[in-house]
């Protein structure tokens, strides 16, 4: 569609004849087609500043959703690793602890043999 130019006074709107009818009748549509226009150009204003919040609230979206996808990821990884960590560990203790209840036995009856010893030679 071929834009027309607004910008223009239009003559002979004071005068009291027909012609002066007319070019009121023509300055009012003029004037509310510069409305029209303006009232249009608002609002491809406004359509064009909603999807560029739309654009830049997607963007935020997506870039928290990715942020928290990397902190799950990190926080999984250092659980499975504690995990592994606590079961290494766990492991260790227990054959510290059958370590500690060997030598415990072994004490024992090193300190019965003793004992025995003791008393075959008399003290």
């Amino acid at each position: 569609m071929r834009m027309c130019r607004f910008d223009f006074a239009i003559p002979a709107v004071t005068d009291r004849d027909e012609l002066g009818e007319m070019a009121r009748s023509l300055e009012v549509s003029r004037a509310s087609e510069i409305e029209r226009r303006g009232f249009a150009a608002r609002q491809d204003a406004e359509q064009m500043a909603q999807r560029e919040r739309v654009t830049t609230i997607d963007r935020l979206i997506a870039e928290f959703r990715a942020t928290v996808t990397a902190v799950i990821a990190t926080v999984s990884e250092n659980v499975s690793r504690m995990e592994t960590t606590a079961r290494t560990l766990s492991g260790i203790a227990n054959e510290a602890d059958n370590q500690a209840r060997r030598l415990e036995r072994v004490r024992d009856r090193l300190i019965q043999r003793a004992r025995g010893c003791r008393r075959h030679r008399g003290t």
